[in-house]
């Protein structure tokens, strides 16, 4: 019985139907000898990640360990006393004028035409000295002055998505009487509604990781 010749793809020399590599050449001719699991298997187009084998398995990297414990409360509540003071004096020294033309007689007719606009007003430079504090340097004043700095799940500073959620979330937290940022006071890893929503916790900066 004369066995079917099997071509090599390399070098073209014929080789018996048993064989598994090229005599020529050394090619493999067999698909079990390149390894046909590697190219079945799928492959994570996430740039970030390392895909790992264990076992033949791929598995995603463990987010770096953070050390998730929980700001005293002491500074929490010292970080909220500094950021009020000067958020309040930033918005009275912009809305000095407003209100100094208020003042005078008759002209309480015209303060229910600027309450809106200096709601939005209000709102928007909260947002913003929130906002930027976090996402440019990991903590508002207050808490960096209270020795605390806000950390995503990587235990690194929040980009400025998270950080904007989290600014966003926290004007609502404050709106009912404070109670979304006094919850951090009494849950176990002290976040506060806008902490949960966003995805980040405030923790003390000694526990800081070098960032790269």
């Amino acid at each position: 019985m004369i066995l079917p010749a099997v071509r090599c793809p390399r070098c073209e020399r014929d080789n018996g139907e048993a064989d598994i590599r090229c005599s020529g050449c050394g090619a493999p001719l067999s698909i079990a000898e390149v390894g046909a699991g590697l190219v079945e298997r799928p492959l994570s187009l996430d740039r970030r990640s390392v895909v790992r084998e264990t076992g033949g398995v791929d598995r995603q990297p463990e987010p770096s360990p953070l050390s998730r414990t929980a700001a005293p409360r002491w500074r929490r509540a010292l970080s909220w006393v500094i950021d009020g003071a000067l958020l309040a004096g930033l918005l009275s020294a912009m809305l000095f004028p407003v209100f100094g033309s208020l003042l005078s007689p008759g002209a309480l007719e015209g303060m229910r035409d600027v309450a809106l606009p200096v709601l939005l007003l209000v709102a928007l430079v909260a947002f913003s000295y929130q906002w930027l504090g976090v996402a440019l340097a990991g903590a508002t004043p207050g808490l960096a002055l209270a020795g605390l700095r806000v950390v995503g799940p990587d235990g690194l500073r929040p980009s400025p998505g998270p950080a904007a959620a989290r600014s966003g979330l926290g004007l609502l937290a404050a709106a009912p009487i404070g109670a979304g940022l006094v919850l951090a006071m009494f849950t176990q890893g002290g976040r506060g509604a806008h902490d949960l929503g966003a995805g980040t916790w405030v923790v003390p900066a000694s526990r800081r990781r070098r960032e790269g």
